[in-house]
């Protein structure tokens, strides 16, 4: 009788969560069989009894609390790292504190030291401090010689740069422009007995009108007769500029073609300066370069110009070779040529001398 009890009230009780599942209340019957045997012999309670509200839908909750769960985990993720990277800082910080510390420790026991010991010995302290003196003064000398010999090479390889720029750009076109524009002789370097260097392309004066064009292109020829003319005389009245503006007024000028020729004699002689037309053979050039008397040379097509171009001849240096003045390239005029060179691609030249 007892276990027909017991079983009853087991499906008594299984009906009740059956009914507490779907919603609905268990019937009387049932309810009160599961009353009248629960004190006679009470059922076991199930290990797993959830518990269910009608309100709530299944999928609800569930979406609800994972979304809250993502979100929380992110910031909890990102709580961490910021005060794991809160910790790191706070120990640098420590150890670079602790660091000065020490530092300062070790430089006031050295200090404590250093005063006694220098009481004690004023002669060794002393000869310490000039040794110390002397030896930050050689390493700043060094360390200045340095410095100067780096902007040397600095200027070296710029000075060199500026040559093959020259050179490169040179062999396309000579005659109308150059890469680079140098500054020619100042005026206060200009002395009789030596030419000076003077760019038609020199900023100064490279825009300057004359012979329907710009001095930058077409003032090859009063500019190598300044240069000329400043040698022999000394005087410093007249530069590139104002030597085109000379040849302009007495006609020497062309129409977009430059100098006459004329101006190497007649213009010459109305600057009191001797110009004789020579034949451009190299033993006649040396003959009128060795007695002292500057040359100018008008080039034909090759190693100075694509067109025409006139330039100033210096001197022979000790090796014999032709000291050049091309007012339009810095370059070529940084190194001396063979004279044979000059004369093969020379039209004709003169040569000048005080009247």
């Amino acid at each position: 009788m007892r276990n027909d009890d017991e079983f009853l009230a087991r499906k008594e009780a299984r009906a009740a969560r059956r009914a507490q599942r779907s919603g609905q209340a268990p019937s009387r019957n049932m309810s009160r069989r599961a009353d009248a045997a629960q004190p006679a012999a009470p059922s076991r309670q199930p290990r797993h009894a959830p518990v269910a509200d009608p309100s709530v839908g299944r999928g609800g909750p569930k979406s609800s609390y994972s979304g809250g769960a993502g979100q929380g985990g992110a910031a909890a993720f990102a709580g961490t790292l910021l005060r794991g990277l809160g910790r790191v800082i706070a120990a640098i910080l420590h150890g670079l504190v602790g660091l000065l510390r020490v530092i300062a420790r070790g430089l006031a026991a050295f200090a404590r030291w250093l005063l006694p010991a220098c009481a004690r010995h004023p002669k060794r302290a002393l000869a310490f401090v000039g040794t110390t003196a002397v030896v930050i003064a050689v390493l700043c000398v060094r360390a200045n010689v340095i410095a100067e010999r780096q902007a040397a090479f600095d200027a070296a390889a710029t000075a060199d740069a500026q040559t093959q720029a020259q050179a490169i750009f040179g062999a396309v076109d000579d005659t109308t422009r150059n890469l680079v524009e140098p500054a020619s002789t100042p005026r206060d370097q200009w002395t009789r007995g030596q030419m000076p260097y003077l760019y038609q392309i020199d900023p100064q004066w490279s825009h300057e009108t004359y012979s329907g064009g710009r001095m930058r292109l077409q003032g090859c020829g009063p500019t190598a007769l300044c240069m000329v003319y400043i040698e022999l005389t000394g005087a410093t009245d007249m530069d590139p500029a104002s030597m085109a503006q000379f040849a302009t007024e007495h006609g020497y000028a062309t129409e977009q073609n430059g100098s006459s020729w004329s101006l190497m004699t007649d213009g010459a002689a109305a600057l009191g300066l001797a110009g004789k037309q020579l034949t451009p053979s190299e033993s006649v050039l040396r003959a009128e370069l060795e007695a002292g008397r500057p040359v100018i040379c008008i080039m034909n097509p090759g190693h100075f110009t694509s067109s025409g171009h006139f330039i100033a001849i210096e001197k022979l240096d000790a090796d014999g070779k032709a000291v050049v003045h091309d007012s339009n390239s810095w370059a070529r005029s940084q190194k001396t040529w063979d004279l044979s060179t000059v004369c093969s691609e020379a039209a004709s030249a003169w040569s000048f001398r005080t009247a």
